[in-house]
């Protein structure tokens, strides 16, 4: 039987493309296996094409695209589990688009094919007392339980993929100082993750009583089984959840009903967080290729942080609160007319944007933070820290109200370091067409500028260049401190766009 061109690049595409060039993980492999046997399926069941007859002229964005529909509406699959399939057919176009020039066009069409966003599971993981119950159920009074506590604290202390962690080796360790192990994730990626003292002891004790610390034994399994083997990822699920079971009877709030091998990663990246670890330091430590999927324990921590607050908050805002944050009212009555103090007042009702932070996350932004205390020039600040990069900035494209403009000329204030709730800075790989898709639902946005490698933040106002100054008190408390009685406050020392 004479092989088809599809049959030819989809083996190309395996063995030679993502085994031999990407180097991905089995997982990825066995995931990717099953996205294309499931469109076979389809092909088959729904087209009347058989595998052996399958072309690449078959494979359209129209065949995809009713490909996902079967999927959801047929074999039930979440939009989480849909967007899992197309990443497997987006690569398999992405590598067809170099192998088939001729039907580049037809590569194209399909890669345009939109993920359906979905809700994010929160990030279920241990608190440091659950951890420490954990391990305080594994015996130490046994081979197979010193086995089971030197496995499961790596595991915990490395923050590992189980598959980097089954795939350990004695000669991935180094138990001298400077300690650390060596581990290989998505991409056989290598990064180095220290090792604390307390891992170290527990590691070389463990490596002594297998004899894993003689030469000849370096490239052995770390962690094996009764036969020598090593572990597999059910193994490994099996060995913890025996001990999760265990301390679950002891305090099931502590431990969540479910938990996997995985939680202990999700727990680590969670404890360096909240112990002030920056976020750039926790993407290197987990082998993130990039910032936004660490990010997703900071939006998890700052949820559990906000409803921590909200459950305890007591009101203590005095009652007049509106009525004296308008005591400069009577002032700007004399200089605007009604209408124009009828449209500013109008603004503070507008000053949160749950719904407009939530599109700029589905169109693609995996930072979004909004401007609040010190204005734009502090949120930049802030925001270079947080992202470890530098900022290269364009004033004339951060817009300004004209009402707040004027206000802000009136009492000499700087509105580029005044809080402004309803707005936010957003971080995304194409600044261009999450602004137009942002302003085609009527929410005001632009490109501002991009980051940088390297540590500066640079405003740019024409001709003209200044470095972003650390952020300052807000403008806004110089209404209240007396300043525009004593003559102290200055008229704003950054140019002021007239833009609207």
């Amino acid at each position: 039987m004479k092989t088809t061109d599809f049959a030819k690049h989809l083996t190309a595409f395996f063995t030679e493309y993502l085994i031999g060039e990407r180097g991905v993980s089995p997982n990825t492999i066995r995931s990717y296996s099953e996205s294309f046997s499931l469109l076979l399926n389809f092909l088959d069941e729904q087209v009347n094409i058989k595998a052996d007859n399958l072309r690449l002229e078959h494979i359209t964005r129209k065949t995809v695209l009713n490909f996902l529909d079967w999927l959801q509406d047929t074999k039930k699959s979440s939009n989480a589990t849909r967007n899992q399939r197309l990443a497997a057919l987006r690569s398999f176009c992405t590598y067809m688009q170099y192998e088939d020039v001729k039907r580049l066009e037809q590569w194209q069409e399909i890669l345009s094919i939109k993920v359906k966003t979905h809700e994010k599971r929160s990030v279920n993981y241990l608190s440091i007392d659950g951890i420490k119950l954990l391990l305080a159920q594994i015996p130490i009074n046994t081979k197979k339980g010193r086995r089971d506590l030197a496995l499961i604290s790596l595991l915990y202390d490395s923050g590992a993929r189980v598959q980097e962690l089954i795939d350990l080796t004695p000669a991935s360790l180094k138990l001298e100082k400077p300690c650390h192990v060596t581990l290989f994730g998505k991409g056989r990626k290598k990064r180095i993750v220290p090792l604390q003292d307390e891992q170290v002891n527990l590691l070389r004790s463990y490596m002594e009583e297998n004899r894993l610390d003689l030469s000849g034994f370096n490239q052995r399994p770390l962690f094996f089984n009764s036969c020598g083997r090593k572990l597999t990822n059910s193994g490994i699920s099996y060995i913890l959840n025996n001990y999760i079971n265990h301390a679950r009877i002891q305090d099931p709030e502590l431990i969540p009903e479910k938990i996997s091998p995985h939680t202990l990663r999700h727990s680590k990246a969670m404890h360096l967080l909240q112990a002030g670890v920056n976020l750039v330091y926790i993407r290197d430590i987990l082998g993130h290729v990039s910032i936004q999927t660490t990010e997703i324990y900071a939006r998890a921590d700052s949820k559990q942080k906000r409803e921590a607050l909200e459950s305890a908050y007591v009101n203590m805002i005095p009652n007049d609160i509106t009525e004296r944050s308008w005591e400069k009212e009577q002032e700007l009555k004399t200089r605007f007319a009604p209408v124009f103090m009828k449209q500013i007042k109008s603004y503070g009702q507008q000053i949160f944007a749950p719904k407009e932070i939530e599109a700029a996350k589905a169109g693609g932004a995996f930072v979004v933070r909004q401007v609040a205390d010190g204005g734009i020039l502090a949120a930049l600040w802030n925001l270079a820290l947080e992202l470890n990069q530098g900022l290269d900035l364009d004033m004339k494209k951060i817009s300004i109200l004209q009402e707040t403009i004027e206000v802000c000329e009136h009492f000499r204030l700087n509105p580029y370091q005044m809080i402004s709730t309803g707005s936010f800075l957003a971080v995304t790989d194409n600044g261009e067409v999450l602004a137009d898709a942002l302003n085609n639902q009527g929410i005001t946005a632009a490109v501002i500028g991009h980051t940088t490698d390297n540590n500066d933040k640079i405003l740019r106002n024409g001709e003209e260049m200044r470095y972003i100054d650390r952020p300052a008190p807000d403008e806004i408390l110089k209404l209240y401190s007396g300043g525009m009685n004593d003559g102290r406050v200055k008229k704003a020392d950054t140019p002021v766009s007239g833009e609207a």
